[in-house]
């Protein structure tokens, strides 16, 4: 058993009965990142109970022979897809995808989960092409979210006449 797997087999049922998910658990350069998800969102307080409690179980295992950072924390709006059950999970969402360079695939894919499963993901892009990658030739994925908000123009550059020059384009 690996270092990742005894860390997740020691935490899952800590962050379970705290009413929360295992979304990721991740080991690299000294930083272990844990992310946790709850049905509809997770707040700070439970993310400082969580760390409170894992980093007390780790203490007690001391599955490390080295110095580590222990970082817990919710994967955000825009998360890492790294499994199948993430891919799974994000059904609906829309992704950007980074293909492996030897793949035959565009190296960058932009659309939404229409299917996931445990091979395979498939995307439908803007133009409403599907397009299925095995998850072998992906290198990275995330989710992204389109924040919609209209850019606002300040109150005092909305002032006419306030000092400032418009600039036009063509005849007068």
């Amino acid at each position: 058993m690996n270092k990742t797997d005894t860390v997740q087999n020691a935490i899952v049922p800590i962050v379970e009965g705290l009413g929360l998910n295992l979304y990721d658990l991740e080991l690299n350069r000294g930083i272990l990142r844990i992310s946790l998800t709850k049905i509809g969102g997770i707040n700070l307080d439970e993310l400082a109970r969580a760390n409170n409690a894992i980093g007390a179980k780790l203490d007690e295992i001391d599955p490390f022979n080295s110095r580590y950072t222990l970082e817990v924390s919710s994967p955000g709006l825009e998360r890492k897809l790294r499994t199948p059950e993430h891919y799974a999970q994000a059904n609906g969402e829309s992704v950007k995808i980074r293909t492996l360079e030897d793949s035959e695939l565009d190296r960058r894919l932009d659309g939404v989960i229409v299917d996931a499963d445990q091979d395979s993901v498939t995307i439908e892009s803007a133009d409403g092409e599907r397009i299925r990658v095995q998850l072998d030739l992906i290198e990275r994925a995330r989710t992204t979210f389109e924040w919609g908000a209209e850019k606002k123009v300040s109150p005092s550059k909305a002032k006419v006449g306030a000092g400032r020059r418009e600039k036009s384009v063509g005849r007068k």
